[in-house]
C-alpha cells in the first residue's frame, strides 16, 4: 500500500476472508496491543484533502467478526495485491483493536472478499473517483481479468503443506484430477458466498435445504444452535461437549453433505479436531452459532481444507473438488 509521508510502498500481511466485505490495517495512531505487535500504516500523516491521492476521507467504520473486533478512520490510498493494482481505493484504518483476538495473530489486518453488499461502508459515501467495493471487485472492474477468470480459488495448506489462494484460474496441481472435474453450484445469495445444500446426513439422520456459507475466514463448521446440539449429539453422544474423546476419530460416524446432487463426506477423523501433540484432547469442529433469525450455516476450514473450493465472481458461483 502506498503510505505516507513520501509516498513509499509499505507491504501488509492479511488474512483473506470470503465472510466479510472490507479491507483494514493498523494504524500508527491505534495504542491497543493488537496494532502496537504488527505492522501499521501512517495515517497520523494523512491529510484530509482530496486533491492529494491519499488522505483520510473524515469517514469512520467499526467491524464486529464472531471474534474480534475493530474501528477507526476510513482513508483513500493505492493497493496493490498479488501483481494487482487498484487506485484511491477506500480502506479502513484500525484505531481501535480491543480484546485478545489479534495480538498474537500473525497477519496485521483482513482482506474481505464477500459482496459489497455487506460492506461496513456505501459507495454513496465517497468522491465518485474512489474505489469503494472490495479490492477484487476493484480488480474485475479495472477490467484486469476476462469474465470467465473473474475467479479466485483457495487451497488450504495440511501436513505441513503451504495453502495458496490463487487469482483469476484454478492451480490444477493443488487438486485431485482437472479443472472438469471441480462441480459447481449457483450462490443463493450475493452477500455471503452463499449456496444451497441439498441435504446433510449422518448415521441415517438427514436435514434437508440448508443455506451454507464458504467462509475461509472461520475455522470450524458453524451453524443454528438445535441443529449443531443435534449433530454432536447423533456424533458424540452429547450435545455440544467442549470435548471429545479422540478415540472417536476411528469409530464416530461420517458427515454427508449433498451439493447439487453429488456428495461430499467430512470423516470423523477431519470433524475432530486434536489440541495435542498426544492426541488426548480432541474437540468438535461442529460449533453452534446463530446468525440472527436466518438459519445459516459457516462452512469454514475445515471443510475447505478438504474441497479447494473457487468463488467465480463473474458466473456467482462456487465450485468445489478434492484438493490433493
Amino acid at each position: 500500500m502506498t503510505t505516507p509521508p513520501l509516498l513509499r510502498k509499505k507491504d501488509f500481511l492479511v488474512i483473506p476472508d470470503t465472510g466479510s466485505s472490507n479491507l483494514w490495517v493498523p494504524s500508527d495512531e491505534c495504542e491497543d496491543s493488537g496494532c502496537t505487535q504488527h505492522t501499521q500504516y501512517r495515517g497520523s500523516a494523512l491529510s484530509s484533502s482530496p486533491k492529494n491521492t491519499e488522505y483520510k476521507t473524515g469517514k469512520s467504520f467499526a467491524i464486529q467478526y464472531g471474534s474480534g473486533q475493530c474501528a477507526g478512520s476510513i482513508a483513500v490510498s493505492t493497493v496493490d495485491f498479488a501483481g494487482f493494482s487498484v487506485e484511491k481505493t477506500a480502506f479502513g484504518l484500525a484505531e481501535q483493536e480491543p480484546g485478545t483476538t489479534f495480538i498474537s495473530a500473525a497477519f496485521d489486518g483482513i482482506l474481505g472478499m464477500a459482496f459489497n453488499s455487506i460492506s461496513v461502508w456505501n459507495r454513496e459515501e465517497f468522491a465518485k473517483d474512489v474505489h469503494s467495493k472490495t479490492i477484487f471487485e476493484g480488480i474485475v472492474e479495472s477490467e484486469q481479468f476476462p469474465k470467465d477468470k473473474q475467479q479466485f480459488s483457495f487451497y488450504l495448506g495440511s501436513e505441513g503443506k503451504d495453502g495458496e489462494l490463487t487469482l483469476g484460474d484454478v492451480n490444477e496441481d493443488l487438486i485431485e484430477g482437472t479443472k472438469d472435474d471441480i462441480h459447481w453450484v449457483d450462490l443463493s445469495s450475493e452477500t455471503y458466498w452463499q449456496f444451497h445444500v441439498d441435504s446433510m446426513s449422518v448415521d441415517g439422520h438427514k436435514a434437508e435445504h440448508l443455506e451454507m456459507i464458504a467462509d475461509t475466514g472461520t475455522s470450524l463448521i458453524a451453524g443454528p444452535s438445535l441443529f449443531v446440539s443435534n449433530l454432536n449429539q447423533i456424533c458424540f453422544g452429547e450435545p455440544n461437549p467442549e470435548m471429545v474423546d479422540c478415540k472417536l476419530k476411528s469409530t464416530a460416524p461420517d458427515v454427508t453433505l449433498n451439493i447439487r446432487g453429488k456428495d461430499f463426506v467430512l470423516t470423523a477423523q477431519e470433524y475432530i479436531m486434536q489440541w495435542d501433540t498426544e492426541g488426548k484432547q480432541c474437540m468438535s469442529a461442529f460449533t453452534p452459532m446463530d446468525i440472527g433469525n436466518q438459519q445459516l450455516w459457516i462452512l469454514g476450514d475445515v471443510f475447505l481444507r478438504k474441497y479447494h473450493t473457487t468463488f467465480h465472481f463473474g458466473n456467482k458461483q462456487l465450485g468445489f473438488v478434492k484438493a490433493i
